[in-house]
C-alpha cells in the first residue's frame, strides 16, 4: 500500500507531490487497472466532483455496504495483511499510532526513513484543526437537518458566523498569516456547546429499525458531531498553554462562505511531542530511524531529545561519496548579511552577482535555492537578462509549473538553471552532470511567524534552556544538509556546493555548521570555483 502526501513550501501553499505527479517505475495509468486512489487518475477531479465521489470514515458503512466486495479500501488493506513489507508515508504511519495500531497491520519492525521529519510529522498528526466549513459542512447534511431539531441545527449554524467573526475581530489583519491566541474565544466556547446540543439531538432521536448500513452510519454520525464539539471545545479553550499552542490561521481555499466563513482555522498543536512518540510509536514496536541528516558532528543527541529516544543503539554510516575529490563547498565572505524588508536592496544585489558568477562558472546546470519567494522573484528578476544572454534555460517554482515537470525539464535542458524554494531542498534526485551547481542563499533559519516554532522557543527560554543552540541552530544545520545533498546523488557525480551567508564567518556558530557540512573542499574565492569547473 503507497500512501500519497502533501509537502509545504515556505509561502504556506501545497505541492502535490502525489503519486499522478512521480509514480513509480512502470507505473500504468489505464483506467481499467485503477486501484481507487484519486491521484492516478490522469485527470484531477475538482474539488467539488471529489466531495461527491470520495467518502471519510463517518460517511463508510464497512462491512454493512453492499459494495463491500468490491471496495478499493478493502481490497487494499486485504493486500497490506497479506504482505511482507508495506511502504506509507510518515502521515498514515502516525495517525496509525494515534488510533492505537487500528489502521494498519501488525508489523515486527518499523524502518522510518528521512526520520529528521519526524517531529514535524508527529506535530501535525497530533495537532487538532478546526475551521468553519467543517462546521458547515456537518450542519448541511442530510441526515442532520432530517433528525437533529431544528431550532438546534439553526443555533449552531448562527453560532457558527459569530464565532468566526469574533476571531477576526481579536485577531485582525494577521499580517503575518498565523497569530497566537493567548486567551480562551467564548463565542468559539458557546459554538462547541451548541454543536454538542446537536449530536444530543441526534442521539435522542435516532430512527427506530435501521438496517445494519444506516445503524452504523448514524452511529459514526453522533461520533462525528461529537468530534466537531470537542475540536472546537480544544482549540478555541486554551485550556493547556504550558503544553499546547493555540493559533488562528488565515486560510483561502475552498469556495467563499457567508460573510468571512471559510477564511481561518484555529488549532492547538503540542509543544512537544517526545511522550506522544514514545508512548504510541517506540514503546510498542522496534523503530529502525534513518536518515542522510539525522546526526549532528556524529551526535544523535538532538534528534533522540526531540522525538523521545532516551537511549538507542546508534550507528554514523562511512559516507556513500568521495566529497573530497568531487565536490567543493564555495563560502564567500560577502559584505552584506541577509537583510529583509526596506534595507534588503544591498545584500540582495550581491547575493545575485555572487549567483550569477557562479552560475557562469559552472555554465549553468545550477540548483538556486531560496528560503523566501522575496529572495527569489528579486534574484530572479536581476538574473533573467545575463543569464539568458548565457544561453541558459531558465525554470522558476511557482511560475505555475510544477515540481516534478520543472525537474522533467531541468533534465531536458541545456543549461538549466533553477529557482527553487525549500520544496526542492531535499527529495529531489538529479544524477550526472545535468546538476553541477547547488546554491543556497542563506541559513535557513525557521520563519518568525511560525507559532509553533516561537512557542518551543518561548517555552525553552522560560526554562532558562539554550533555545538558540539546542533548537533553533541544529534545525537550521540539518535543512541545511539537505540542501546541499541534492548535488552529489552518484559516485560519479562532481560539482560544487555554495552556502551564500556571511554568517559562516562573522558569527560564533559559523565554526559549528561548516563542522558538520560534507567534508568537500572548502574555498572562499571563486576563482577555485572556476578552477573546478575548468578542469571538469
Amino acid at each position: 500500500a503507497v500512501a500519497n502526501d502533501l509537502e509545504s513550501n515556505d509561502d504556506g501553499e501545497y505541492d502535490e507531490q502525489t503519486s499522478r505527479d512521480n509514480p513509480p517505475e512502470g507505473a500504468n495509468h489505464r483506467t481499467d487497472r485503477w486501484n481507487g486512489d484519486l491521484e492516478l487518475l490522469p485527470d484531477a477531479l475538482s474539488p467539488e466532483v471529489r466531495g461527491h465521489v470520495a467518502a471519510d470514515s463517518d460517511q463508510c458503512a464497512w462491512r454493512a455496504c453492499s459494495f463491500y466486495q468490491d471496495c478499493y479500501v478493502r481490497k487494499m488493506r486485504a493486500r497490506a495483511e497479506d504482505a511482507q513489507v508495506i511502504v506509507v508515508n510518515h502521515t498514515l504511519l502516525l495517525l496509525d499510532a494515534e488510533m492505537d495500531g487500528w489502521l494498519l497491520p501488525q508489523r515486527d519492525v518499523v524502518i522510518l526513513d528521512e526520520a529528521h521529519h519526524l517531529e514535524d510529522e508527529a506535530t501535525r498528526a497530533f495537532t487538532v484543526t478546526v475551521s468553519p466549513g467543517r462546521v458547515q459542512s456537518l450542519l448541511r447534511l442530510h441526515r442532520v437537518r432530517e433528525h437533529a431539531a431544528g431550532e438546534k441545527v439553526e443555533a449552531a449554524a448562527e453560532a457558527n458566523v459569530h464565532a468566526w467573526e469574533a476571531l477576526e475581530r481579536l485577531v485582525g489583519p494577521m499580517p503575518r498569516g498565523r497569530q497566537v491566541l493567548r486567551e480562551p474565544l467564548e463565542e468559539g466556547l458557546r459554538l462547541a456547546s451548541l454543536v454538542d446540543d446537536v449530536a444530543t439531538s441526534l442521539r435522542f432521536n435516532r430512527p427506530e429499525q435501521l438496517d445494519d448500513k444506516e445503524e452504523q452510519l448514524y452511529e459514526k454520525l453522533v461520533k462525528r458531531a461529537r468530534g466537531v464539539a470537542s475540536a472546537l471545545r480544544t482549540a478555541f479553550g486554551v485550556a493547556d498553554p504550558a503544553n499546547m499552542v493555540y493559533f488562528a490561521e488565515r486560510t483561502f481555499g475552498g469556495e467563499a462562505g457567508r460573510r468571512g466563513l471559510l477564511q481561518f482555522s484555529v488549532s492547538a498543536a503540542p509543544l512537544g511531542v517526545a511522550d506522544l512518540l514514545a508512548d504510541k510509536l517506540f514503546d510498542k514496536v522496534p523503530v529502525v530511524a534513518t536518515s542522510a541528516t539525522l546526526a549532528i558532528g556524529g551526535d544523535f543527541t538532538f534528534f533522540r531529545k526531540r522525538v523521545g529516544l532516551p537511549a538507542a543503539r546508534e550507528a554514523v554510516l562511512p559516507l556513500a561519496f568521495d566529497y573530497q575529490d568531487h565536490a567543493l563547498l564555495y563560502v564567500p565572505r560577502l559584505r552584506y548579511e541577509p537583510a529583509f524588508g526596506a534595507g534588503s536592496d544591498a545584500y540582495l544585489s550581491e547575493l545575485a552577482e555572487e549567483m550569477g558568477a557562479l552560475v557562469e562558472a559552472a555554465r549553468g546546470r545550477a540548483f538556486l535555492l531560496f528560503s523566501s519567494q522575496r529572495a527569489l522573484r528579486a534574484v530572479y528578476d536581476k538574473l533573467a537578462g545575463p543569464l539568458d544572454a548565457l544561453g541558459c534555460s531558465l525554470l522558476v517554482q511557482g511560475g505555475g509549473m510544477g515540481r516534478i515537470e520543472l525537474l522533467r525539464r531541468f533534465r531536458a535542458e541545456p543549461q538549466p538553471v533553477l529557482f527553487g524554494l525549500k520544496s526542492f531542498w531535499e527529495g529531489v534526485d538529479v544524477a550526472g552532470e545535468t546538476l553541477s551547481l547547488v546554491v543556497i542563499d542563506k541559513l535557513p533559519f525557521a520563519p518568525p511567524d511560525d507559532p509553533i516554532q516561537e512557542a518551543r522557543v518561548a517555552h525553552m527560554k522560560a526554562a532558562g534552556e539554550n533555545w538558540f543552540g539546542g533548537y533553533t541552530l541544529p534545525l537550521a544545520i540539518l535543512q541545511l544538509k539537505q540542501g546541499l545533498g541534492r548535488l552529489l546523488r552518484t559516485r560519479d557525480d562532481r560539482g560544487v556546493m555554495a552556502v551564500l551567508d556571511t554568517r559562516l564567518h562573522t558569527k560564533s556558530y559559523g565554526r559549528q555548521v561548516l563542522a558538520a557540512l560534507p567534508p568537500a573542499r572548502r574555498t572562499a574565492k571563486i576563482a577555485d570555483v572556476r578552477d573546478f569547473f575548468a578542469e571538469c
